[in-house]
């Protein structure tokens, strides 16, 4: 009985077919984990996995419209043929969705959601925002995003603050790059410009306006910046970038992304910028009266009755920033992935302190 039994099971398995594949993002190449596919028509279906990949098995022989949609995506069918005993392949590219309520963000739980159903306020920044933007680094696309307090300080210089709590060191709010903390370990203050990565390199940038301590721990009070770096898997190839502008403002920027396989990915990003920075003017109305941007000394205190501008002890106002990157990449079957990265900067640039206008090197 449990042989006849047996045969029949194993001719019914030889009997019916298997459809597997692959879900990916149509603009960018990336694998879609938790893509829904199902079968129209029957009662079967799958969910990607954390590669992307799928596989529906016990379909009888004939021809089926396969649906795959995803948050964020819109759906799509796909016709297949069904032959038994046989795994029909089939991949399918997902166009993103042009709703803004459809828009998939990761910082509000760590997780993959759209935004509108994210548990807090989450703003995003494109890379398209980012080469549309006029400011000197990425950070400055931040200063059209409800809810920031954006301040310019310099050339290369941003002070960012959220809910009001507007500090020269503000270490209420937490900078991250790809879900790992990108804080100065010596002050808990954010790295902001002081991060070795390239603007280049920056796929987008999510914003979390209010507080996230619960999951991000105590210095997220006021809330969390992400910045989302692309894949070398994604995005390869040699990307360069030069713009000049307005006091004397040099940039060059370059990133070299590639592949060796399907589990070994690597990129190299820099970045030389050089300027002047904002210089108090001397002449003209200004003749004789004292620096809008820093004064020392106090004509009614006799402790400090010598008095300098700024301009009388900064010997020039020419700044510079030198940043490189390099990461190495080595993605498992099961969709893990361990990235390896060595990132150098270095800054001559002028900020804004509590003790005023200061020279950070």
């Amino acid at each position: 009985m449990w042989g006849l039994l047996g045969g029949v099971g194993a001719a019914n398995a030889q009997e019916q077919g298997a459809v597997a594949g692959t879900i990916r993002a149509a603009e960018t190449g990336e694998v879609l984990p938790g893509a829904n596919v199902v079968v129209v028509g029957e009662q079967r279906g799958a969910s990607a996995g954390t590669d992307g990949a799928f596989r529906i098995e016990g379909i009888d022989p004939g021809q089926y419209g396969v649906r795959v949609s995803f948050v964020g995506y819109e759906p799509a069918t796909r016709s297949v043929t069904v032959r038994a005993g046989e795994t029909i392949r089939l991949d399918v590219e997902l166009s993103s969705s042009q709703l803004v309520a459809d828009e998939v963000v990761v910082t509000g739980s760590k997780r993959p959601e759209k935004v509108l159903e994210a548990p807090v306020q989450v703003e995003t920044v494109s890379a398209d925002d980012l080469e549309q933007g006029g400011g000197g680094t990425y950070l400055s696309a931040l200063s059209n995003l409800k809810g920031v307090d954006f301040g310019r300080v310099g050339i290369n210089g941003q002070s960012i603050s959220m809910r009001g709590f507007n500090n020269n060191f503000n270490t209420r709010l937490l900078q991250m790059k790809d879900g790992r903390v990108a804080q100065l370990p010596g002050t808990g203050l954010p790295q902001g410009n002081f991060l070795p990565s390239s603007e280049l390199d920056v796929k987008r940038m999510e914003v979390v306006v209010g507080p996230a301590s619960a999951l991000y721990g105590p210095n997220a009070h006021t809330g969390v910046v992400n910045l989302i770096a692309k894949s070398p898997w994604n995005e390869s190839g040699v990307v360069l970038d030069v713009r000049g502008g307005q006091e004397d403002l040099l940039d060059f920027n370059g990133r070299v992304a590639g592949t060796v396989n399907e589990n070994v990915g690597w990129k190299v990003t820099g970045q030389y910028m050089t300027a002047t920075d904002y210089k108090p003017p001397r002449g003209g109305p200004n003749a004789g009266k004292p620096d809008s941007t820093h004064f020392f000394g106090s004509p009614i205190n006799p402790a400090f009755e010598k008095q300098f501008n700024e301009t009388d002890l900064v010997e020039d106002y020419d700044i510079e920033s030198i940043r490189t990157e390099a990461s190495l990449y080595y993605r498992f079957g099961d969709g893990w992935q361990v990235e390896g990265a060595y990132g150098f900067s270095e800054n001559d640039n002028f900020g804004v302190t509590n003790n005023g206008r200061n020279r950070i090197k």
